[in-house]
């Protein structure tokens, strides 16, 4: 096992400091979370580097919402979220594709949670 020495110039407590220090983990995964879909991006404005950047951070929150709703890891979620497909025919009617068992049962938490939050009956 490593040993970590902490330097700060602050009068926080001992406890308030390594608390920080722990918490820039959840930090550190979040931005490795948001890495593979940001690699590699070629724009030519700062608008569109703007665009690229809200639209990573949006998609993390997104999931990251997803999980806590469902009691599920981040990691849970991005892996269910991405077999979740949806076929839209030319006449613009949209059909789901087969759901696994866990994209079910993420569907149907999400839906309950909706349905509450937004006073509507479960459907």
């Amino acid at each position: 096992m490593g040993c970590l020495i902490l330097f700060i110039n602050t009068s926080l407590r001992t406890e308030d400091t390594l608390s920080i220090y722990r918490e820039k983990d959840t930090v550190e995964k979040a931005f490795s979370h948001m890495k593979p879909p940001m690699e590699p991006f070629f724009y030519r404005s700062e608008n569109g580097t703007r665009a690229k950047l809200f639209l990573t951070v949006r998609r993390y929150i997104m999931i990251a919402i997803i999980a806590a709703k469902c009691g599920i890891s981040y990691n849970q979620a991005l892996k269910t979220k991405s077999g979740i497909r949806k076929v839209v025919h030319p006449n613009g009617s949209h059909f789901p594709v087969e759901y696994t068992k866990e994209e079910r049962e993420m569907m149907e938490k999400l839906r309950s949670v909706c349905s509450v939050k937004m006073g509507l009956s479960k459907v």
